[in-house]
Order: C-alpha cells, then structure tokens, then sequence
C-alpha cells in the first residue's frame, strides 16, 4: 500500500485477530507473515464480530506502516462467518 493506492477502495477476507470499539484488526494464519490489516469504521458498527471468525471488509486504502500493517478507513463489513 503506497501513496499510488492511497484512496482507492479494497476488500478484505481474513480471520479476525482483535476487535476494538471502533476498529478490528484481522490476519490470515495460513500466510506466515506477520502483517495484519486495521479496519477502522467511521461509525460504531452494529454486526457482533468474534475473534477467530472469517470476515470480508471493505474500505479506503489509508496507510501502510513500517510493521507492515495496512490500514483501512471507513470500513464496512460485507460477511462474517467461517470460511
């Protein structure tokens, strides 16, 4: 995620890590890696989101950090359930 895809809209399907009031963290255990994905919703967000689930996010491209966690901006949450 650089400056060129600053902006654009993505989508996300990965397993939920953690799960803040107004933002989740999600990572995909199959991959070794260690970057994960912030989604950060504008509003509060009314869907029940368990840690451990699969779900699919979508939202503008924010930022990557130097951990390589990329963050995501006025997500909304498309699917939750398991694989």
């Amino acid at each position: 995620a650089n400056e060129r895809f600053k902006g654009k809209l993505v989508a996300v399907r990965d397993v939920v890590e953690r799960v803040g009031k107004h933002d989740v963290s999600l990572r995909n255990p199959t991959t070794r890696d260690t970057n994960s994905v912030k989604c950060k919703f504008g509003r509060d967000y009314k869907e029940p989101i368990q840690v451990g689930s699969t779900i699919t996010v979508q939202g503008t491209l924010d930022k990557r950090g130097i951990t390589g966690t990329v963050g995501l901006n006025e997500c909304v949450v498309l699917t939750t359930g398991q694989f």
